[in-house]
């Protein structure tokens, strides 16, 4: 078969090394034009990344020192409420095995909250001191052990999966790694611009004609193109779902700063006036952007607010708009849209790229999709993209709810932007109790747990102290969390090692080091 991607970038790039990985026989290859150029200024994502790495057999130490990639142990959102403690962390995990046999609270604790949260919230303590993760966050350390540590350890031996974590890594070296890769794998790399795409009768995509009159014949294409969305949107013109009655934000102001200190393990989403900013580390320097609702400032009014932030001019290089959205189908014919192509909702909580590796799980988790005129089995694909994009919809827009109020766009979000119903569901909720997992739908396809909606929660403060008071009399019999826990966690704290110095001593990585 001639399997052929259209488009380079994280998507596309990543789609061509999988699509080898299942057809090793097939010819695969990738059109690319080096005056479209890339999209990013520093990419963040989620464990699912790491997840990708490992079944394309690509070293994540080699990943990291060539692509100036940093460890992201979890998400820092900074100034998103008016609350004393103005920050909170989401870490990608909550479970913490240091502390899993403490009496068997863990176990007969039935309310299904977030056992830390509640227990600092009622003690007005912050919940850095009971999640390890963020104590991790805190100390500029990452969730890795060297093994001569380790073996100091008395009977603690299951720090893997103390917590997820994931890389913040360079778009533009990171297309250049997967390039380099690829070639060595025997994709063929097409420099050039699609100019036509030629269909057959049965409206399947039969070749690429492109602007050099270079033919390209196709058995089966991925539409990787980004914003410019060729095929999918352009060529077969699927339905456009738009969420922008739910989430406002459609323009970013992607730029640089330089980065003189140590990195932190964690990206940054700081709130703005009219949006939020990105700050995502990497070895030599920040990708920084503010995502702003065009209707209450221009780029102009967006830059100004920056430097006044940060007390020094930016340079961005570019900006770019969008429409929070997804097409009802990505998949259509012999054709599939990956990454931007099919939809984007915005860049919070790194969803673009998770999304993106969700597809192509689903997609190549059977060899006969690749052939398949089954218009069933598109339709329950295109259904479950869908699904995807909406749960991301839900749990961005809950972000957005909150106390903040010093301009409009916080103080009106809820009144001028549709809420989703299971938002309004969880407000309801809360009246009367907090969250628990029976709250939540499994069928739904969310990429997001009952944890990850109350640690927003709690980061906000939504709840009414009434509420929580009932939960008062049982957090009492968690004293031994004040007298256990924290000397524990701080005995094995140093056990850790710094960010910097896991960077510096990386080339040892795959024998000294387990997360």
């Amino acid at each position: 078969m001639n399997i052929v991607i259209v488009g380079g970038g994280t998507a596309g790039w990543l789609t061509a090394l999988y699509a080898k990985k299942i057809f090793p026989e097939h010819k695969i290859s990738l059109i690319e034009s080096k005056e479209v150029g890339i999209l990013g200024a520093g990419e963040a994502s989620t464990p699912h990344l790491i997840s990708i790495l490992n079944f394309l057999e690509i070293s994540i130490p080699d990943f990291i020192k060539k692509t100036n990639a940093t460890i992201k142990n979890t998400a820092k959102f900074t100034g998103w409420s008016k609350n004393k403690e103005n920050y909170f962390y989401h870490p990608f995990e909550y479970n913490n095995n240091l502390i899993s046999e403490q009496n068997g609270y863990l176990d007969n604790f039935k309310t299904g909250t977030n056992i830390f949260h509640l227990y600092s919230y009622l003690n007005n303590i912050s919940s850095d001191e009971y999640c390890f993760i963020n104590k991790l966050s805190n100390n500029n350390l990452v969730p890795f052990i060297k093994i001569n540590n380790y073996k100091k350890i008395n009977g603690i031996n299951d720090y893997q999966q103390l917590s997820g974590w994931s890389l913040n890594f360079d778009a533009r070296l990171t297309a250049k790694y997967f390039s380099d890769l690829a070639e060595k794998r025997n994709i063929k790399q097409i420099e050039g611009k699609v100019e036509e795409i030629l269909l057959n009768k049965d409206n399947e995509i039969s070749a690429l004609l492109l602007e050099d009159s270079n033919n390209i014949d196709c058995d089966f294409v991925f539409d990787c193109s980004g914003f410019s969305r060729l095929i999918i949107g352009k060529k077969y013109l699927s339905k456009w779902i738009s969420y922008k009655e739910y989430l406002p934000t459609n323009k970013a102001l992607p730029f640089f700063l330089d980065n003189n200190k140590e990195m932190p393990p964690h990206i940054e989403a700081i709130a703005m006036n009219y949006g939020w900013m990105w700050k995502t580390p990497l070895q030599n320097r920040y990708g920084c952007g503010y995502v702003f609702d065009t209707n209450h400032i221009s780029v102009d009014e967006a830059k100004k607010e920056v430097e006044e932030m940060l007390g020094f001019e930016i340079f961005p290089p570019t900006t770019f708009s969008f429409e929070p959205g997804t097409y009802e189908e990505i998949w259509i014919k012999n054709c599939l849209a990956v990454g931007l192509s099919g939809g984007f909702v915005e860049p919070l909580e790194a969803s673009s790229i998770t999304q993106t590796i969700l597809n192509l799980q689903n997609f190549f988790s059977n060899k006969n999709n690749i052939l398949t005129k089954n218009q069933n089995i598109k339709n329950n694909f295109n259904l479950f993209n869908q699904k995807i994009s909406f749960s991301i919809v839900e749990y961005l827009y809950w972000h957005y709810v909150t106390n903040k109020d010093n301009t409009i766009f916080w103080k009106e979000f809820t009144k001028n932007n549709k809420m989703p119903n299971l938002i309004s569901n969880i407000l309801e909720i809360g009246k009367e109790r907090t969250l628990s997992l029976k709250d939540f739908d499994t069928d739904r396809n969310m990429l997001f747990s009952c944890e990850d909606f109350l640690c927003v929660q709690y980061g906000h403060k939504l709840f009414k102290d009434n509420v929580l008071d009932q939960y008062a009399n049982e957090m009492k019999n968690f004293k031994s969390l004040n007298d256990n826990l924290l000397n524990l966690q701080n005995i094995h704290l140093k056990n850790f090692s710094s960010h910097f110095d896991f960077l510096k001593d990386i080339d040892g990585l795959s024998e000294d080091y387990y997360a």
